[in-house]
């Protein structure tokens, strides 16, 4: 299948509900399809990547396949991924993401960082919009002195200082090429893993 026959099988669109959105879709299905035609036997593809064991290769796989770390140039080359096809997914997720930030925002909790890597999960009252979830959080980072976020992974995240600043952190696909490697940028589900309950 050609780049022209491949773009075909993806249509763009938007999300309904910000449930429906699907952070890098179109360039983690492009590697997925990749992946699956390559043709270079397993061990050929491990020697181009810099590894002696396959095993190693494997550990890093997964994290390149969904686009979650800087991605080996050597890796996508042995996978026979087209770059300027690439650029067009990443466009197209772009486009989805940007619909997707369009769509109204109904929070249900905020997390707080106690101190370094402890972050604690807090509820917001039921129904409310995102401008009174942003009041009653700013209220909280006030008062209690902690950094605190409103948290949309995949799509955004709201974050309010101790001093009351508001700030938004989009989680924007990216298509970025540096010397060997391949950004495609961060869905924000990492952040505030470790938690205190």
């Amino acid at each position: 299948m050609d780049a022209a026959t491949f773009l075909k099988t993806f249509q763009f669109s938007p999300p309904n509900v910000i449930s429906d959105f699907v952070w890098g879709r179109h360039h983690r299905a492009y590697i997925a399809y990749c992946k699956k035609t390559c043709p270079l036997p397993l061990s050929e593809l491990t020697k181009r990547c810099g590894f002696a064991k396959v095993q190693k290769l494997e550990r890093r796989r997964r994290a390149w396949d969904e686009g979650m770390q800087w991605v080996p140039l050597a890796y996508l080359q042995g996978l026979g991924v087209d770059m300027d096809l690439m650029k067009t997914c990443v466009d197209l997720d772009v486009k989805e993401h940007e619909a997707a930030l369009e769509l109204p925002r109904c929070p249900e909790c905020f997390t707080r960082k106690l101190m370094p890597a402890v972050y604690q999960r807090m509820p917001l009252p039921e129904g409310i919009t995102e401008e009174e979830a942003i009041e009653i959080v700013r209220d909280h980072a006030q008062q209690t002195g902690f950094s605190c976020w409103i948290p949309y992974p995949p799509l955004l995240s709201i974050l309010i200082s101790p001093q009351g600043s508001v700030y938004f952190g989009l989680y924007t696909p990216q298509f970025r090429v540096k010397r060997r490697h391949v950004y495609f940028g961060d869905d924000g589900r990492r952040y505030g893993v470790m938690s205190v309950r």
